[in-house]
């Protein structure tokens, strides 16, 4: 016959301690798988709307129709100069494209416009690059990171691994 004899006071208060550490680290795990999937299902995702375009914009933005009429005149206007794409492969083998635009004349300086999430960069900075081509005489590279605009890849890395 097995005889079962209780815990005592600091028996029971070391119990207590284990269980209450397993199931904070069981919880932690639990937290963590949940927000990588999170991150990889909504987050690090290729997203299939551009800029100005996706729905929360849609639904909160009264400037929508001007934002949209801008970003059209950009990219119209980079196309318009003829710019010289440029190419290269990241260390995981993945290509990474962009334009490059020459100032009328050499000048030595450069702007190096980086999007924002969701967009590519003649979308998103077109509107302002006149300004700083033809005002300013500076030579403009417009890259677009990884899962954006022609750039291969499926996953944002939001600049990381550029």
């Amino acid at each position: 016959m097995m005889v079962i004899t209780p815990l005592y006071k600091g028996e029971r208060a070391m119990a207590w301690y284990w269980i209450a550490l397993l199931s904070f680290f069981f919880f932690a795990v639990l937290i963590i798988f949940a927000g990588g999937w999170y991150g990889h299902k909504r987050i690090l995702t290729r997203r299939k709307l551009k800029g100005a375009a996706n729905n929360m914009q849609k639904k909160q933005d009264p400037n929508r129709p001007r934002r949209l009429a801008m970003e059209e005149a950009g990219t119209l206007w980079v196309h318009a100069q003829n710019p010289e794409e440029v190419e290269l492969t990241a260390y995981d083998g993945l290509t990474l494209r962009g334009y490059y635009i020459p100032a009328k004349e050499p000048s030595g300086k450069l702007v190096i416009c980086i999007h924002g999430y969701s967009y590519n960069a003649p979308d998103q900075f077109g509107a302002l690059m006149p300004f700083y081509h033809d005002v300013m005489g500076y030579d403009i590279l417009l890259p677009d990171l990884r899962a954006h605009g022609r750039s291969d890849g499926t996953y944002n890395s939001f600049g990381g691994t550029e």
